[in-house]
């Protein structure tokens, strides 16, 4: 078996037809090659930079409502005025215009090469434009805002969340599988503010409270004077 081998390695080197097929189709493998791996490291590119820019998206959001949140803990606050604060605070983050350009652009180049994965990504990062226009109506009417708010807190913010986190694995698997569980990781972490945020946070949040029991009357009540 091993001289007939040898034999049919050495008539090939001497046959100069089939040698230059065999070179033919050698030089073809090695383009399909190049070519493979062009695209993957270009699929890799672009697949890291839509999944930055959803990450920020979904920071944003998640953000916003554990802001809120953190306010709800220093007493009862009625839901318009949640609203209202939620409105307050999200014109302290960055121009969302910039973020939605940023990610537009990133979900639009993943579309030359990976279609259907581009079209489950599309406008995701319009949940935060949605929400705001959902509570600058809440905010205009109390029992409007009493009788939306649990609904859109379980139902769209809670789903809209894990579809965000969904598409976020999806796009870090197509990444790598380490980037996969390192981003399973962060998305698994208890909502919290870090070390850093509650610094930058704590004077906000002091202000905050005196507008809030401002509005809501829930300042400590002087004893009224007694009259003789």
């Amino acid at each position: 078996m091993e001289r007939q081998i040898l034999k049919f390695i050495s008539e090939l080197l001497h046959n100069e037809g089939l040698r230059s097929v065999v070179l033919v189709i050698i030089g073809f493998l090695l383009a399909e090659l190049k070519d493979y791996f062009a695209i993957r490291r270009e699929r890799k590119e672009a697949v890291s930079a839509a999944l930055s820019d959803l990450l920020e998206v979904r920071h944003r959001f998640v953000g916003l409502e554990l802001l809120v949140d953190e306010l709800s803990s220093l007493g009862e606050i009625p839901e318009h005025v949640k609203s209202q604060l939620r409105i307050n605070l999200d014109s302290l983050f960055p121009n969302w215009q910039e973020l939605h350009d940023r990610y537009d652009k990133s979900v639009t180049t993943l579309a030359r090469l990976d279609p259907l994965l581009s079209f489950q990504l599309r406008s995701k990062d319009f949940i935060g434009p949605t929400m705001r226009n959902l509570h600058s109506v809440m905010a205009r009417d109390s029992q409007t805002a009493t009788l939306l708010a649990l609904p859109i807190k379980k139902g769209l913010v809670d789903k809209a969340e894990l579809a965000l986190n969904e598409s976020a694995l999806k796009l870090a698997r197509g990444r790598s599988l380490l980037c996969w569980y390192r981003t399973r990781r962060l998305l698994k972490k208890a909502k919290e503010l870090s070390s850093e945020g509650k610094e930058a946070w704590e004077p906000i949040k002091a202000i905050l409270k005196s507008q809030i029991e401002a509005r809501t009357g829930q300042a400590a009540p002087t004893s009224p004077t007694s009259t003789p």
